[in-house]
């Protein structure tokens, strides 16, 4: 026994001699190897990099822009014998040069090299410290595993000394077809759709989603989340072709063959030189993302949702071209070697999928079969601002517009029936059938319920979505607000039932239907509310539409409702997000302002919807009336005065008339009782000519409606502006004119432009470039202004599935 325990002992001793000696041997070996640094380096390229070092003895630090530009007092740059820079951020070349100066400085035989050329390098060129070297460029530019291999042997001996053969980038395919079942690309498109038949993958009557790529994602086989979008859009029956590349030209030529049904990108940022390809091949054009700045366990925790360098490089960049669809798809993912690659999001692939296979049916299917939700806002749970007719519905008469709009969808062969032949008559049926109600006017909504034509939604139904559609957490929170299914709003009990009562119009296979109200009572707060859920009878509207409707897409009418305001991420949605909940997988599309572009950006990111936007009405200087030019004159006078007993007398005077019109409020906090102080009389001047210098519309704009001949000189003068009627003073002959105000002006200014559109002759002024170009520029303005019936046609063009262009805001006045 003791001479086992003897042995066991030596054993012992032994194997902790082994691990010390390997330790020492790790160490001594780390410390022998040769460092080389690499900065801003995609993500998707560090592993080929890494494993490149690795086997030539090299040990590779990768570093971001800004990690390298904040130095830490454990990371002695001058270590690197190389360091290569790529993607610097332009805020941080200035600390990058400096701290690779030092650098240079402690070691000169440092070398520091350009993986490829970019504009945020130059401070480093400008310092003398970038080592031109095309040679090395031409190993990274195409990458790949070979190439990456070959650029660190060739490093090894062209720059530190070490012998050895050096050999020549091997060519890779700039462009191609990619499938996952081949390792090769294919340069053919009879070729790749022999394949991917052979593979019983390609159906020559199914619609074709082209997904588009970046070459570099095929070379470092960083394709997990478009593996997992070839295999969602698939299962939905589509044929899936995936083109990479960068170039433009070489794109369309591949794209074209594709013949696509929809357009699906996931490059990083904007690769278009214009849209003309887009609008050629007139289809949806997808925009799903895959986050560069985010994991997708950080996604998932921040309330934001997609963070500002990912709204940049996939939304603010992408949305100037028309595209659609930002559902978040995919995000990073470190590896066990520390290495983030994308990684899928497998109910977000699922959804996005889901949403492109509805855009391709839209396309595809005949007018004549497909169903259309027109949704328009019932501001208060009554009779009153139905469809929004006034200021706060976007300056649209969106009664009026309907009746415009109806015949021309049933002339685009769109199935109709019962059109209605005027606003009023929209609007009794409205009132009748069509709008919501409070839980305080129950008898009304019986009255509905029974001699209306309202969809009636059972408990039983209601309840088996609620139960599917919703999280654990999600449906807790709708039952704390408004009590379990269905709620105290729009119900009846029928047929031994409760059931969630929904307003309709039926108008053949297009339907007109209020949206839900946020709450049981009307409150304005609820419209922005981010804390509280929408109410069930909200939830059985869109789910009624998606389920049993089945509407190919749904138009909400007017700016603007409340599905992209409802509670969740600010950008980039989760499944847990309320608006993602409500549009399920629909197509939306929203008529909005031009000028409204900031809710209008939340609707595209927020509820998915499709942009189609309307002209705001003429707008003309608003003036002041007789009791306010009045004061305005006093004003002007008292200011001329000299100190004394008159001047007090207009102080008091102005004073008595700013109460009065109970304008005095606003500009002077001091005692109600004394007279205005100066500088309250200098604010209340200012306020008055803010607003006799503020623009007003003149009516509310009817879809498709230009301005009418007597309002577009003066609706144009608004839009030349003040640089006009400077223009025109300069132009003047003869005796300059003596106008009592600016108004005067703006009418000369008027009168001139229609003058000069009738060819009529403008005597008293002398055409200057400058007024030439003004003309010119009116002329364009008028042109513009008379194709309002755009309106109309490219809300068709949206609803055939079709592209639809972005175009500019906000309204030319401000424009």
């Amino acid at each position: 026994m003791r001479h086992a325990h003897f042995s066991c002992r030596r054993a012992s001793a032994l194997l902790l001699f082994l691990v010390c000696l390997v330790l020492l041997s790790a160490r001594s070996w780390a410390e022998d190897m040769r460092r080389w640094a690499f900065v801003g380096v995609w993500d998707r390229s560090m592993p080929l990099v890494d494993a490149a070092c690795r086997e030539a003895g090299v040990a590779a630090a990768f570093f971001s822009s800004h990690d390298f530009a904040q130095a830490k007092s454990d990371d002695d740059a001058s270590r690197y014998e190389l360091v290569f820079v790529l993607n610097i951020g332009s805020e941080d070349a200035p600390a990058i040069t400096e701290r690779l100066k030092r650098a240079k400085a402690a070691n000169p035989r440092q070398r520091i090299l350009a993986l490829d050329k970019r504009g945020s390098q130059a401070d480093l060129e400008k310092a003398e410290l970038l080592l031109p070297d095309e040679a090395l460029i031409s190993y990274w530019r195409p990458n790949g595993k070979v190439n990456i291999q070959r650029m660190v042997r060739y490093c090894l001996v062209k720059h530190l000394g070490q012998p050895g053969a050096v050999e020549s980038p091997v060519l890779i395919p700039e462009y191609g077809y990619y499938d996952p079942e081949q390792e090769d690309a294919f340069d053919s498109f009879e070729r790749y759709v022999e394949f991917k038949t052979s593979r019983k993958r390609w159906n020559t009557e199914a619609p074709t989603a082209t997904l588009i790529i970046q070459q570099s994602f095929w070379i470092t086989r960083d394709l997990k989340v478009v593996d997992a979008q070839i295999r969602a859009l698939e299962k939905r029956g589509l044929n899936v072709a995936v083109v990479f590349g960068d170039r433009e030209g070489r794109i369309n030529a591949l794209l074209r063959a594709t013949k696509p049904t929809v357009i699906v990108e996931d490059r990083h940022g904007s690769m278009w030189q214009s849209n003309a390809l887009l609008k050629e091949l007139n289809v949806p054009y997808l925009r799903p993302i895959s986050m560069l700045a985010s994991t997708v366990e950080e996604w998932s925790r921040d309330p934001r949702g997609l963070s500002h360098r990912d709204i940049g490089m996939f939304m603010a960049l992408q949305e100037s071209w028309g595209t659609l669809e930002p559902v978040v798809v995919g995000g990073l993912k470190a590896n066990i070697q520390g290495f983030r690659l994308h990684e899928p999001i497998p109910d977000r692939i699922e959804a996005f999928a889901a949403r492109a296979a509805r855009w391709a049916s839209l396309r595809r299917k005949p007018n004549a079969e497909k169903k259309i939700a027109v949704i328009y806002y019932n501001k208060s749970l009554g009779q009153d601002d139905l469809m929004r007719g006034s200021p706060t519905g976007g300056f649209l008469d969106a009664p009026e517009s309907l009746v415009r709009f109806l015949p021309k969808l049933k002339e685009a062969g769109y199935s109709l029936e019962n059109v209605p032949s005027s606003s009023a008559d929209v609007i009794a049926a409205m009132k009748k059938g069509g709008r919501n109600i409070g839980p305080w006017a129950q008898g009304d909504l019986e009255k509905m319920a029974d001699e209306g034509n309202p969809i009636l939604i059972p408990l039983s139904t209601y309840t088996r979505w609620f139960q599917e559609k919703l999280s654990e957490e999600n449906r807790k929170a709708v039952i704390e607000k408004f009590g379990p299914p269905p709620g105290r709003i729009m119900v009846v009990q029928r047929n031994g039932e409760p059931q969630i009562v929904l307003p309709r119009i039926e108008l053949g296979n297009v339907i007109l239907t209020p949206q839900p109200e946020r709450g049981e009572k009307q409150d304005e707060k609820l419209l922005h509310s981010r804390d509280i859920p929408p109410p069930h009878n909200y939830l059985a509207f869109y789910w009624w539409l998606e389920e049993q409707f089945k509407a190919d897409t749904i138009v909400h009418w007017g700016t603007h409702g409340t599905l992209e305001l409802l509670p969740g991420k600010e950008a980039g949605l989760s499944k847990e997000c309320w608006s993602d909940i409500c549009a399920g997988h629909l197509p939306v599309v929203d008529l909005w302002i031009i000028d409204n572009l900031g809710e209008a950006t939340l609707a595209r990111r927020r509820s998915y919807a499709e942009i189609v936007d309307h002209m705001v009405p003429p707008a003309m200087s608003a003036g002041l009336n007789e009791e306010f030019k009045t004061l305005h004159e006093d004003i002007h006078k008292y200011r001329t005065l000299e100190a004394g007993l008159l001047k007090e007398e207009f102080r008091k005077t102005i004073s008595e008339q700013a109460r009065k019109a109970r304008l005095d409020e606003a500009i002077n906090p001091g005692p109600k009782d004394q007279p205005l102080p100066d500088e309250a009389i200098v604010r209340l001047d200012d306020h008055l000519h803010n607003l006799y210098e503020s623009r007003t519309p003149l009516r509310l704009h009817v879809l498709g409606e230009p301005p009418l001949p007597e309002e577009m000189a003066p609706y144009l003068t608004s839009i030349l502006g003040d640089s006009f009627l400077n223009h025109l003073d300069a132009a003047r002959q003869g005796t300059p004119a003596a106008f009592d105000n600016l108004q005067q002006r703006r009418e000369e200014a008027g009168r001139f432009l229609d003058a000069a559109f009738q060819g009529k002759e403008t005597a008293g002024f002398q055409f200057t470039a400058d007024l030439k170009k003004d003309i010119e520029f009116a002329g364009e303005m008028r042109a513009r202004l008379l194709k309002a019936g755009d309106e109309l046609s490219g809300l068709i063009t949206a609803l055939d599935g079709k592209y639809v262009e972005a175009g500019p805001g906000p309204d030319p006045i401000r424009n």
